[in-house]
């Protein structure tokens, strides 16, 4: 692959759009952001887009997020996401899943935010984690040292009492 690209979780965030746009306007346009979202092409993206514009005009916060979505379309929109090189066109896919299943052991299930702290709050994961590998590493290689200590010395002394019986 030439390059990588972060994708963004569209469950995490519908999640945000019940918390911008309120519940009662969520509740009406939830659907068609869902639409939008899983667009099979950008002409669609705009369709959806212009629909929820023309059914709901005078909300300013839809509008910006329309705007954000819009900036964003080529990591929102499914279409962009399957079109990418690597991902194989699998979005939903069980790798995928797998990955949100552990993304969301960490974060917690309705978790929601910027793509920053979420991506702060997993890098603090997994430098936790690979201290607590290193940790591990660093108890077992004295364990092993010390064993291979001890065999070093009963093979020491197997050989000296051999030669000791051999002396008699």
């Amino acid at each position: 692959m030439t390059k990588a690209r972060l994708f963004y979780d569209n469950y995490h965030l519908i999640l945000n759009q019940g918390e911008n746009l309120g519940p009662l306007l969520f509740y009406d346009v939830e659907s068609l952001l869902y639409s939008l979202m899983n667009s099979n092409s950008h002409e669609i993206f705009e369709k959806c887009k212009e629909l929820i514009l023309q059914k709901y005009p005078g909300y300013p916060k839809l509008q910006e997020l329309l705007s954000y979505y819009t900036a964003r379309e080529d990591t929102i929109a499914t279409y962009a996401i399957d079109e990418t090189e690597g991902s194989f066109s699998r979005c939903g896919s069980a790798p995928s899943e797998q990955n949100h299943s552990s993304i969301v052991s960490v974060l917690g299930k309705d978790v929601t935010g910027n793509l920053d702290k979420l991506l702060l709050a997993l890098l603090e994961r997994h430098n936790h984690k690979c201290l607590r590998t290193n940790e591990d590493l660093c108890q077992n290689s004295g364990k092993m040292r010390i064993i291979c200590n001890k065999l070093m010395n009963i093979t020491v002394e197997v050989k000296y009492s051999k030669l000791l019986l051999s002396l008699m």
